[in-house]
């Protein structure tokens, strides 16, 4: 009698990644591909679901930053799947003899096969929906009206925190390593627009964002 797969096992071999229970589908990245969420890709990386699986933004997974408004809970993170198979490699140090490789990297190989593996079919799925006429869309053309905008809502990079710089005031200084905060890396350039020159990105420096007593209608 077949084992049965734990939810962890399960989410692992899902190819679709689209939920029909979902008011809005997933935003599509540049090959037509959903974008990937925090519990995607958590277990890969040896985090939990919820509520850990946020955490997986914070290390060196390379991620998509949804700002959506000044709330920070609004913000959404998106994996793109070809980043995940590429940083997979990268962990695995795939292309390396097998002797060369380290502990950590043996044990990342067949996670990343198990992504690339994963990525083709699904690259192949798309495909064969666009052959048949069906519009799968872009990371600009979103095929739902729900994600219209979303590339200009989209950043990208690594969420250092910095301390104030003393001298020169809210202004980027040393840095104090990476967290949830959003508006400090963006601020400095850590985090930066995915798609330049779009109208709708949210301009953090300091000459246009209000202060906090203004955002509260005070003067």
């Amino acid at each position: 009698m077949a084992r049965e797969l734990s939810p962890a096992e399960q989410a692992m071999q899902r190819t679709d990644f689209e939920r029909s229970s979902e008011a809005t589908p997933r935003p599509v990245d540049d090959e037509g591909i959903p974008f990937l969420t925090n519990s995607d890709v958590a277990p890969t990386f040896g985090i939990g679901h919820v509520p850990n699986a946020k955490h997986v933004a914070y290390k060196d997974v390379p991620h998509k930053v949804e700002v959506k408004g000044e709330r920070p809970q609004n913000n959404r993170v998106w994996y793109k799947m070809s980043e995940i198979v590429s940083h997979l490699a990268y962990k695995s140090g795939h292309g390396l003899p097998e002797e060369r490789k380290s502990a950590e990297q043996l044990a990342y190989g067949p996670k990343h096969k198990l992504w690339s593996d994963r990525y083709e079919k699904t690259k192949a799925q798309v495909e064969a929906r666009r052959v048949a006429g069906e519009n799968v869309g872009d990371l600009v053309n979103q095929p739902h009206p729900g994600n219209k905008d979303f590339h200009g809502r989209l950043f990208e990079g690594v969420r250092f925190q910095t301390k104030e710089s003393p001298l020169h005031g809210d202004q980027q200084g040393q840095i104090a390593g990476t967290g949830s905060n959003i508006d400090n890396p963006i601020r400095n350039g850590y985090l930066r627009p995915v798609v330049t020159n779009v109208e709708d990105v949210t301009d953090f420096s300091n000459a246009a964002r209000p202060s906090r007593n203004q955002r509260r209608g005070r003067s």
